[in-house]
């Protein structure tokens, strides 16, 4: 009923959260929403920690808000370059401080055997009508698996994919899921949030208003004979509707980022159970840098300053 957030939109993002997916242990919905807070915790907190449980997106679109699950999105328009007004601005890659190759984190770890039978609780927390608590530190904070493209998740022995592509550095990212209680959820979250990572290309295309039907999070494809893309597709992360100087004219700005349906793909052998491990880490010394030698220090009236009280200033 609140007329600041739009109603079709959420419709739809609870049905995409009420989605039955499959995990190690039969299947949950794609995304519940566990939490409680008080009033200590400022509401723009509280709808940061509600978003990253589903992966979500916020914006602010037409003076109202849209909330966007994770989910994969189908192409709703198709453009070329004839639709550009000025030349596409384009980074093919992000800088190496904005990557990661890995997401670890917390999420809340449910009475045993909530993750392996979903979730079956009453309000006093008992599993199923049972008495006895078989996981002595239920719903605390605790770690889930290490999301990698690696050995662990069917990628091959000794293969990590995108640690290779980033020449052995590891580039951690901590993301801590205090409304999630699904382990396995936390991991689907995970590798979204990773991947997502992985589509480096970004850009900001100048277009007519043609362009103006598309809103945030819409995703569409786009050619460019000059730059090798046939359908290519971008994702509108930003739009905006400027004026063209000196005239009454209008064009619309799209920010936009590379866009893969296959982020959002998971399959249950995916999943792991909190005692995996990732493989210990190979030591390498390609990143290492060798003490110098052959140093000698100079001090006299060429690099120092001498007071007539004796006290010395280095220039």
């Amino acid at each position: 009923g609140d007329n600041t957030v739009n109603q079709t939109q959420l419709i739809a993002a609870a049905n995409i959260c009420d989605e039955q997916v499959s995990c190690a242990a039969g299947s949950e919905k794609r995304y519940c929403l566990n939490w409680h807070y008080d009033t200590s915790t400022a509401p723009g907190d509280v709808i940061a920690g509600m978003m990253d449980a589903a992966a979500g997106r916020l914006s602010r679109i037409g003076g109202e808000w849209f909330i966007f699950p994770a989910g994969a999105v189908s192409p709703s328009a198709s453009f070329d370059e004839s639709s550009l007004i000025t030349g596409l601005q384009w980074t093919p890659k992000r800088p190496m401080a904005d990557l990661c190759n890995r997401i670890t984190g917390t999420y809340i770890a449910a009475n045993y055997p909530y993750n392996v039978a979903g979730d079956m609780y009453d309000s006093n927390g008992y599993y199923n009508g049972a008495m006895q608590n078989n996981y002595p530190f239920g719903f605390q904070n605790s770690s889930y698996p290490m999301m990698a493209l690696d050995a662990l998740h069917g990628y091959g022995t000794g293969i990590d994919v995108l640690l290779t592509q980033d020449g052995g550095i590891y580039l951690p990212k901590e993301v801590n899921q205090p409304c999630v209680l699904s382990i396995s959820q936390a991991q689907r979250v995970a590798k979204i949030m990773l991947l997502r990572n992985r589509q480096q290309g970004s850009g900001t295309l100048t277009m007519g208003l043609n362009a103006w039907l598309m809103q945030p999070n819409d995703v569409f494809t786009f050619s460019s004979p000059s730059l090798g893309w046939t359908n290519k597709t971008l994702e509108v992360t930003k739009m905006t509707l400027k004026q063209q100087q000196g005239t009454v004219g209008f064009y619309v700005e799209l920010q936009v980022q590379e866009y893969d349906a296959s982020v959002y793909e998971w399959e249950p052998q995916e999943e792991l159970n909190p005692y995996d491990r990732p493989i210990s880490t190979p030591t390498s010394t390609q990143f290492t840098v060798q003490p110098p030698t052959g140093l000698t220090a100079i001090s006299n009236m060429s690099t120092a300053l001498v007071a007539p009280d004796g006290s010395v200033t280095p220039r």
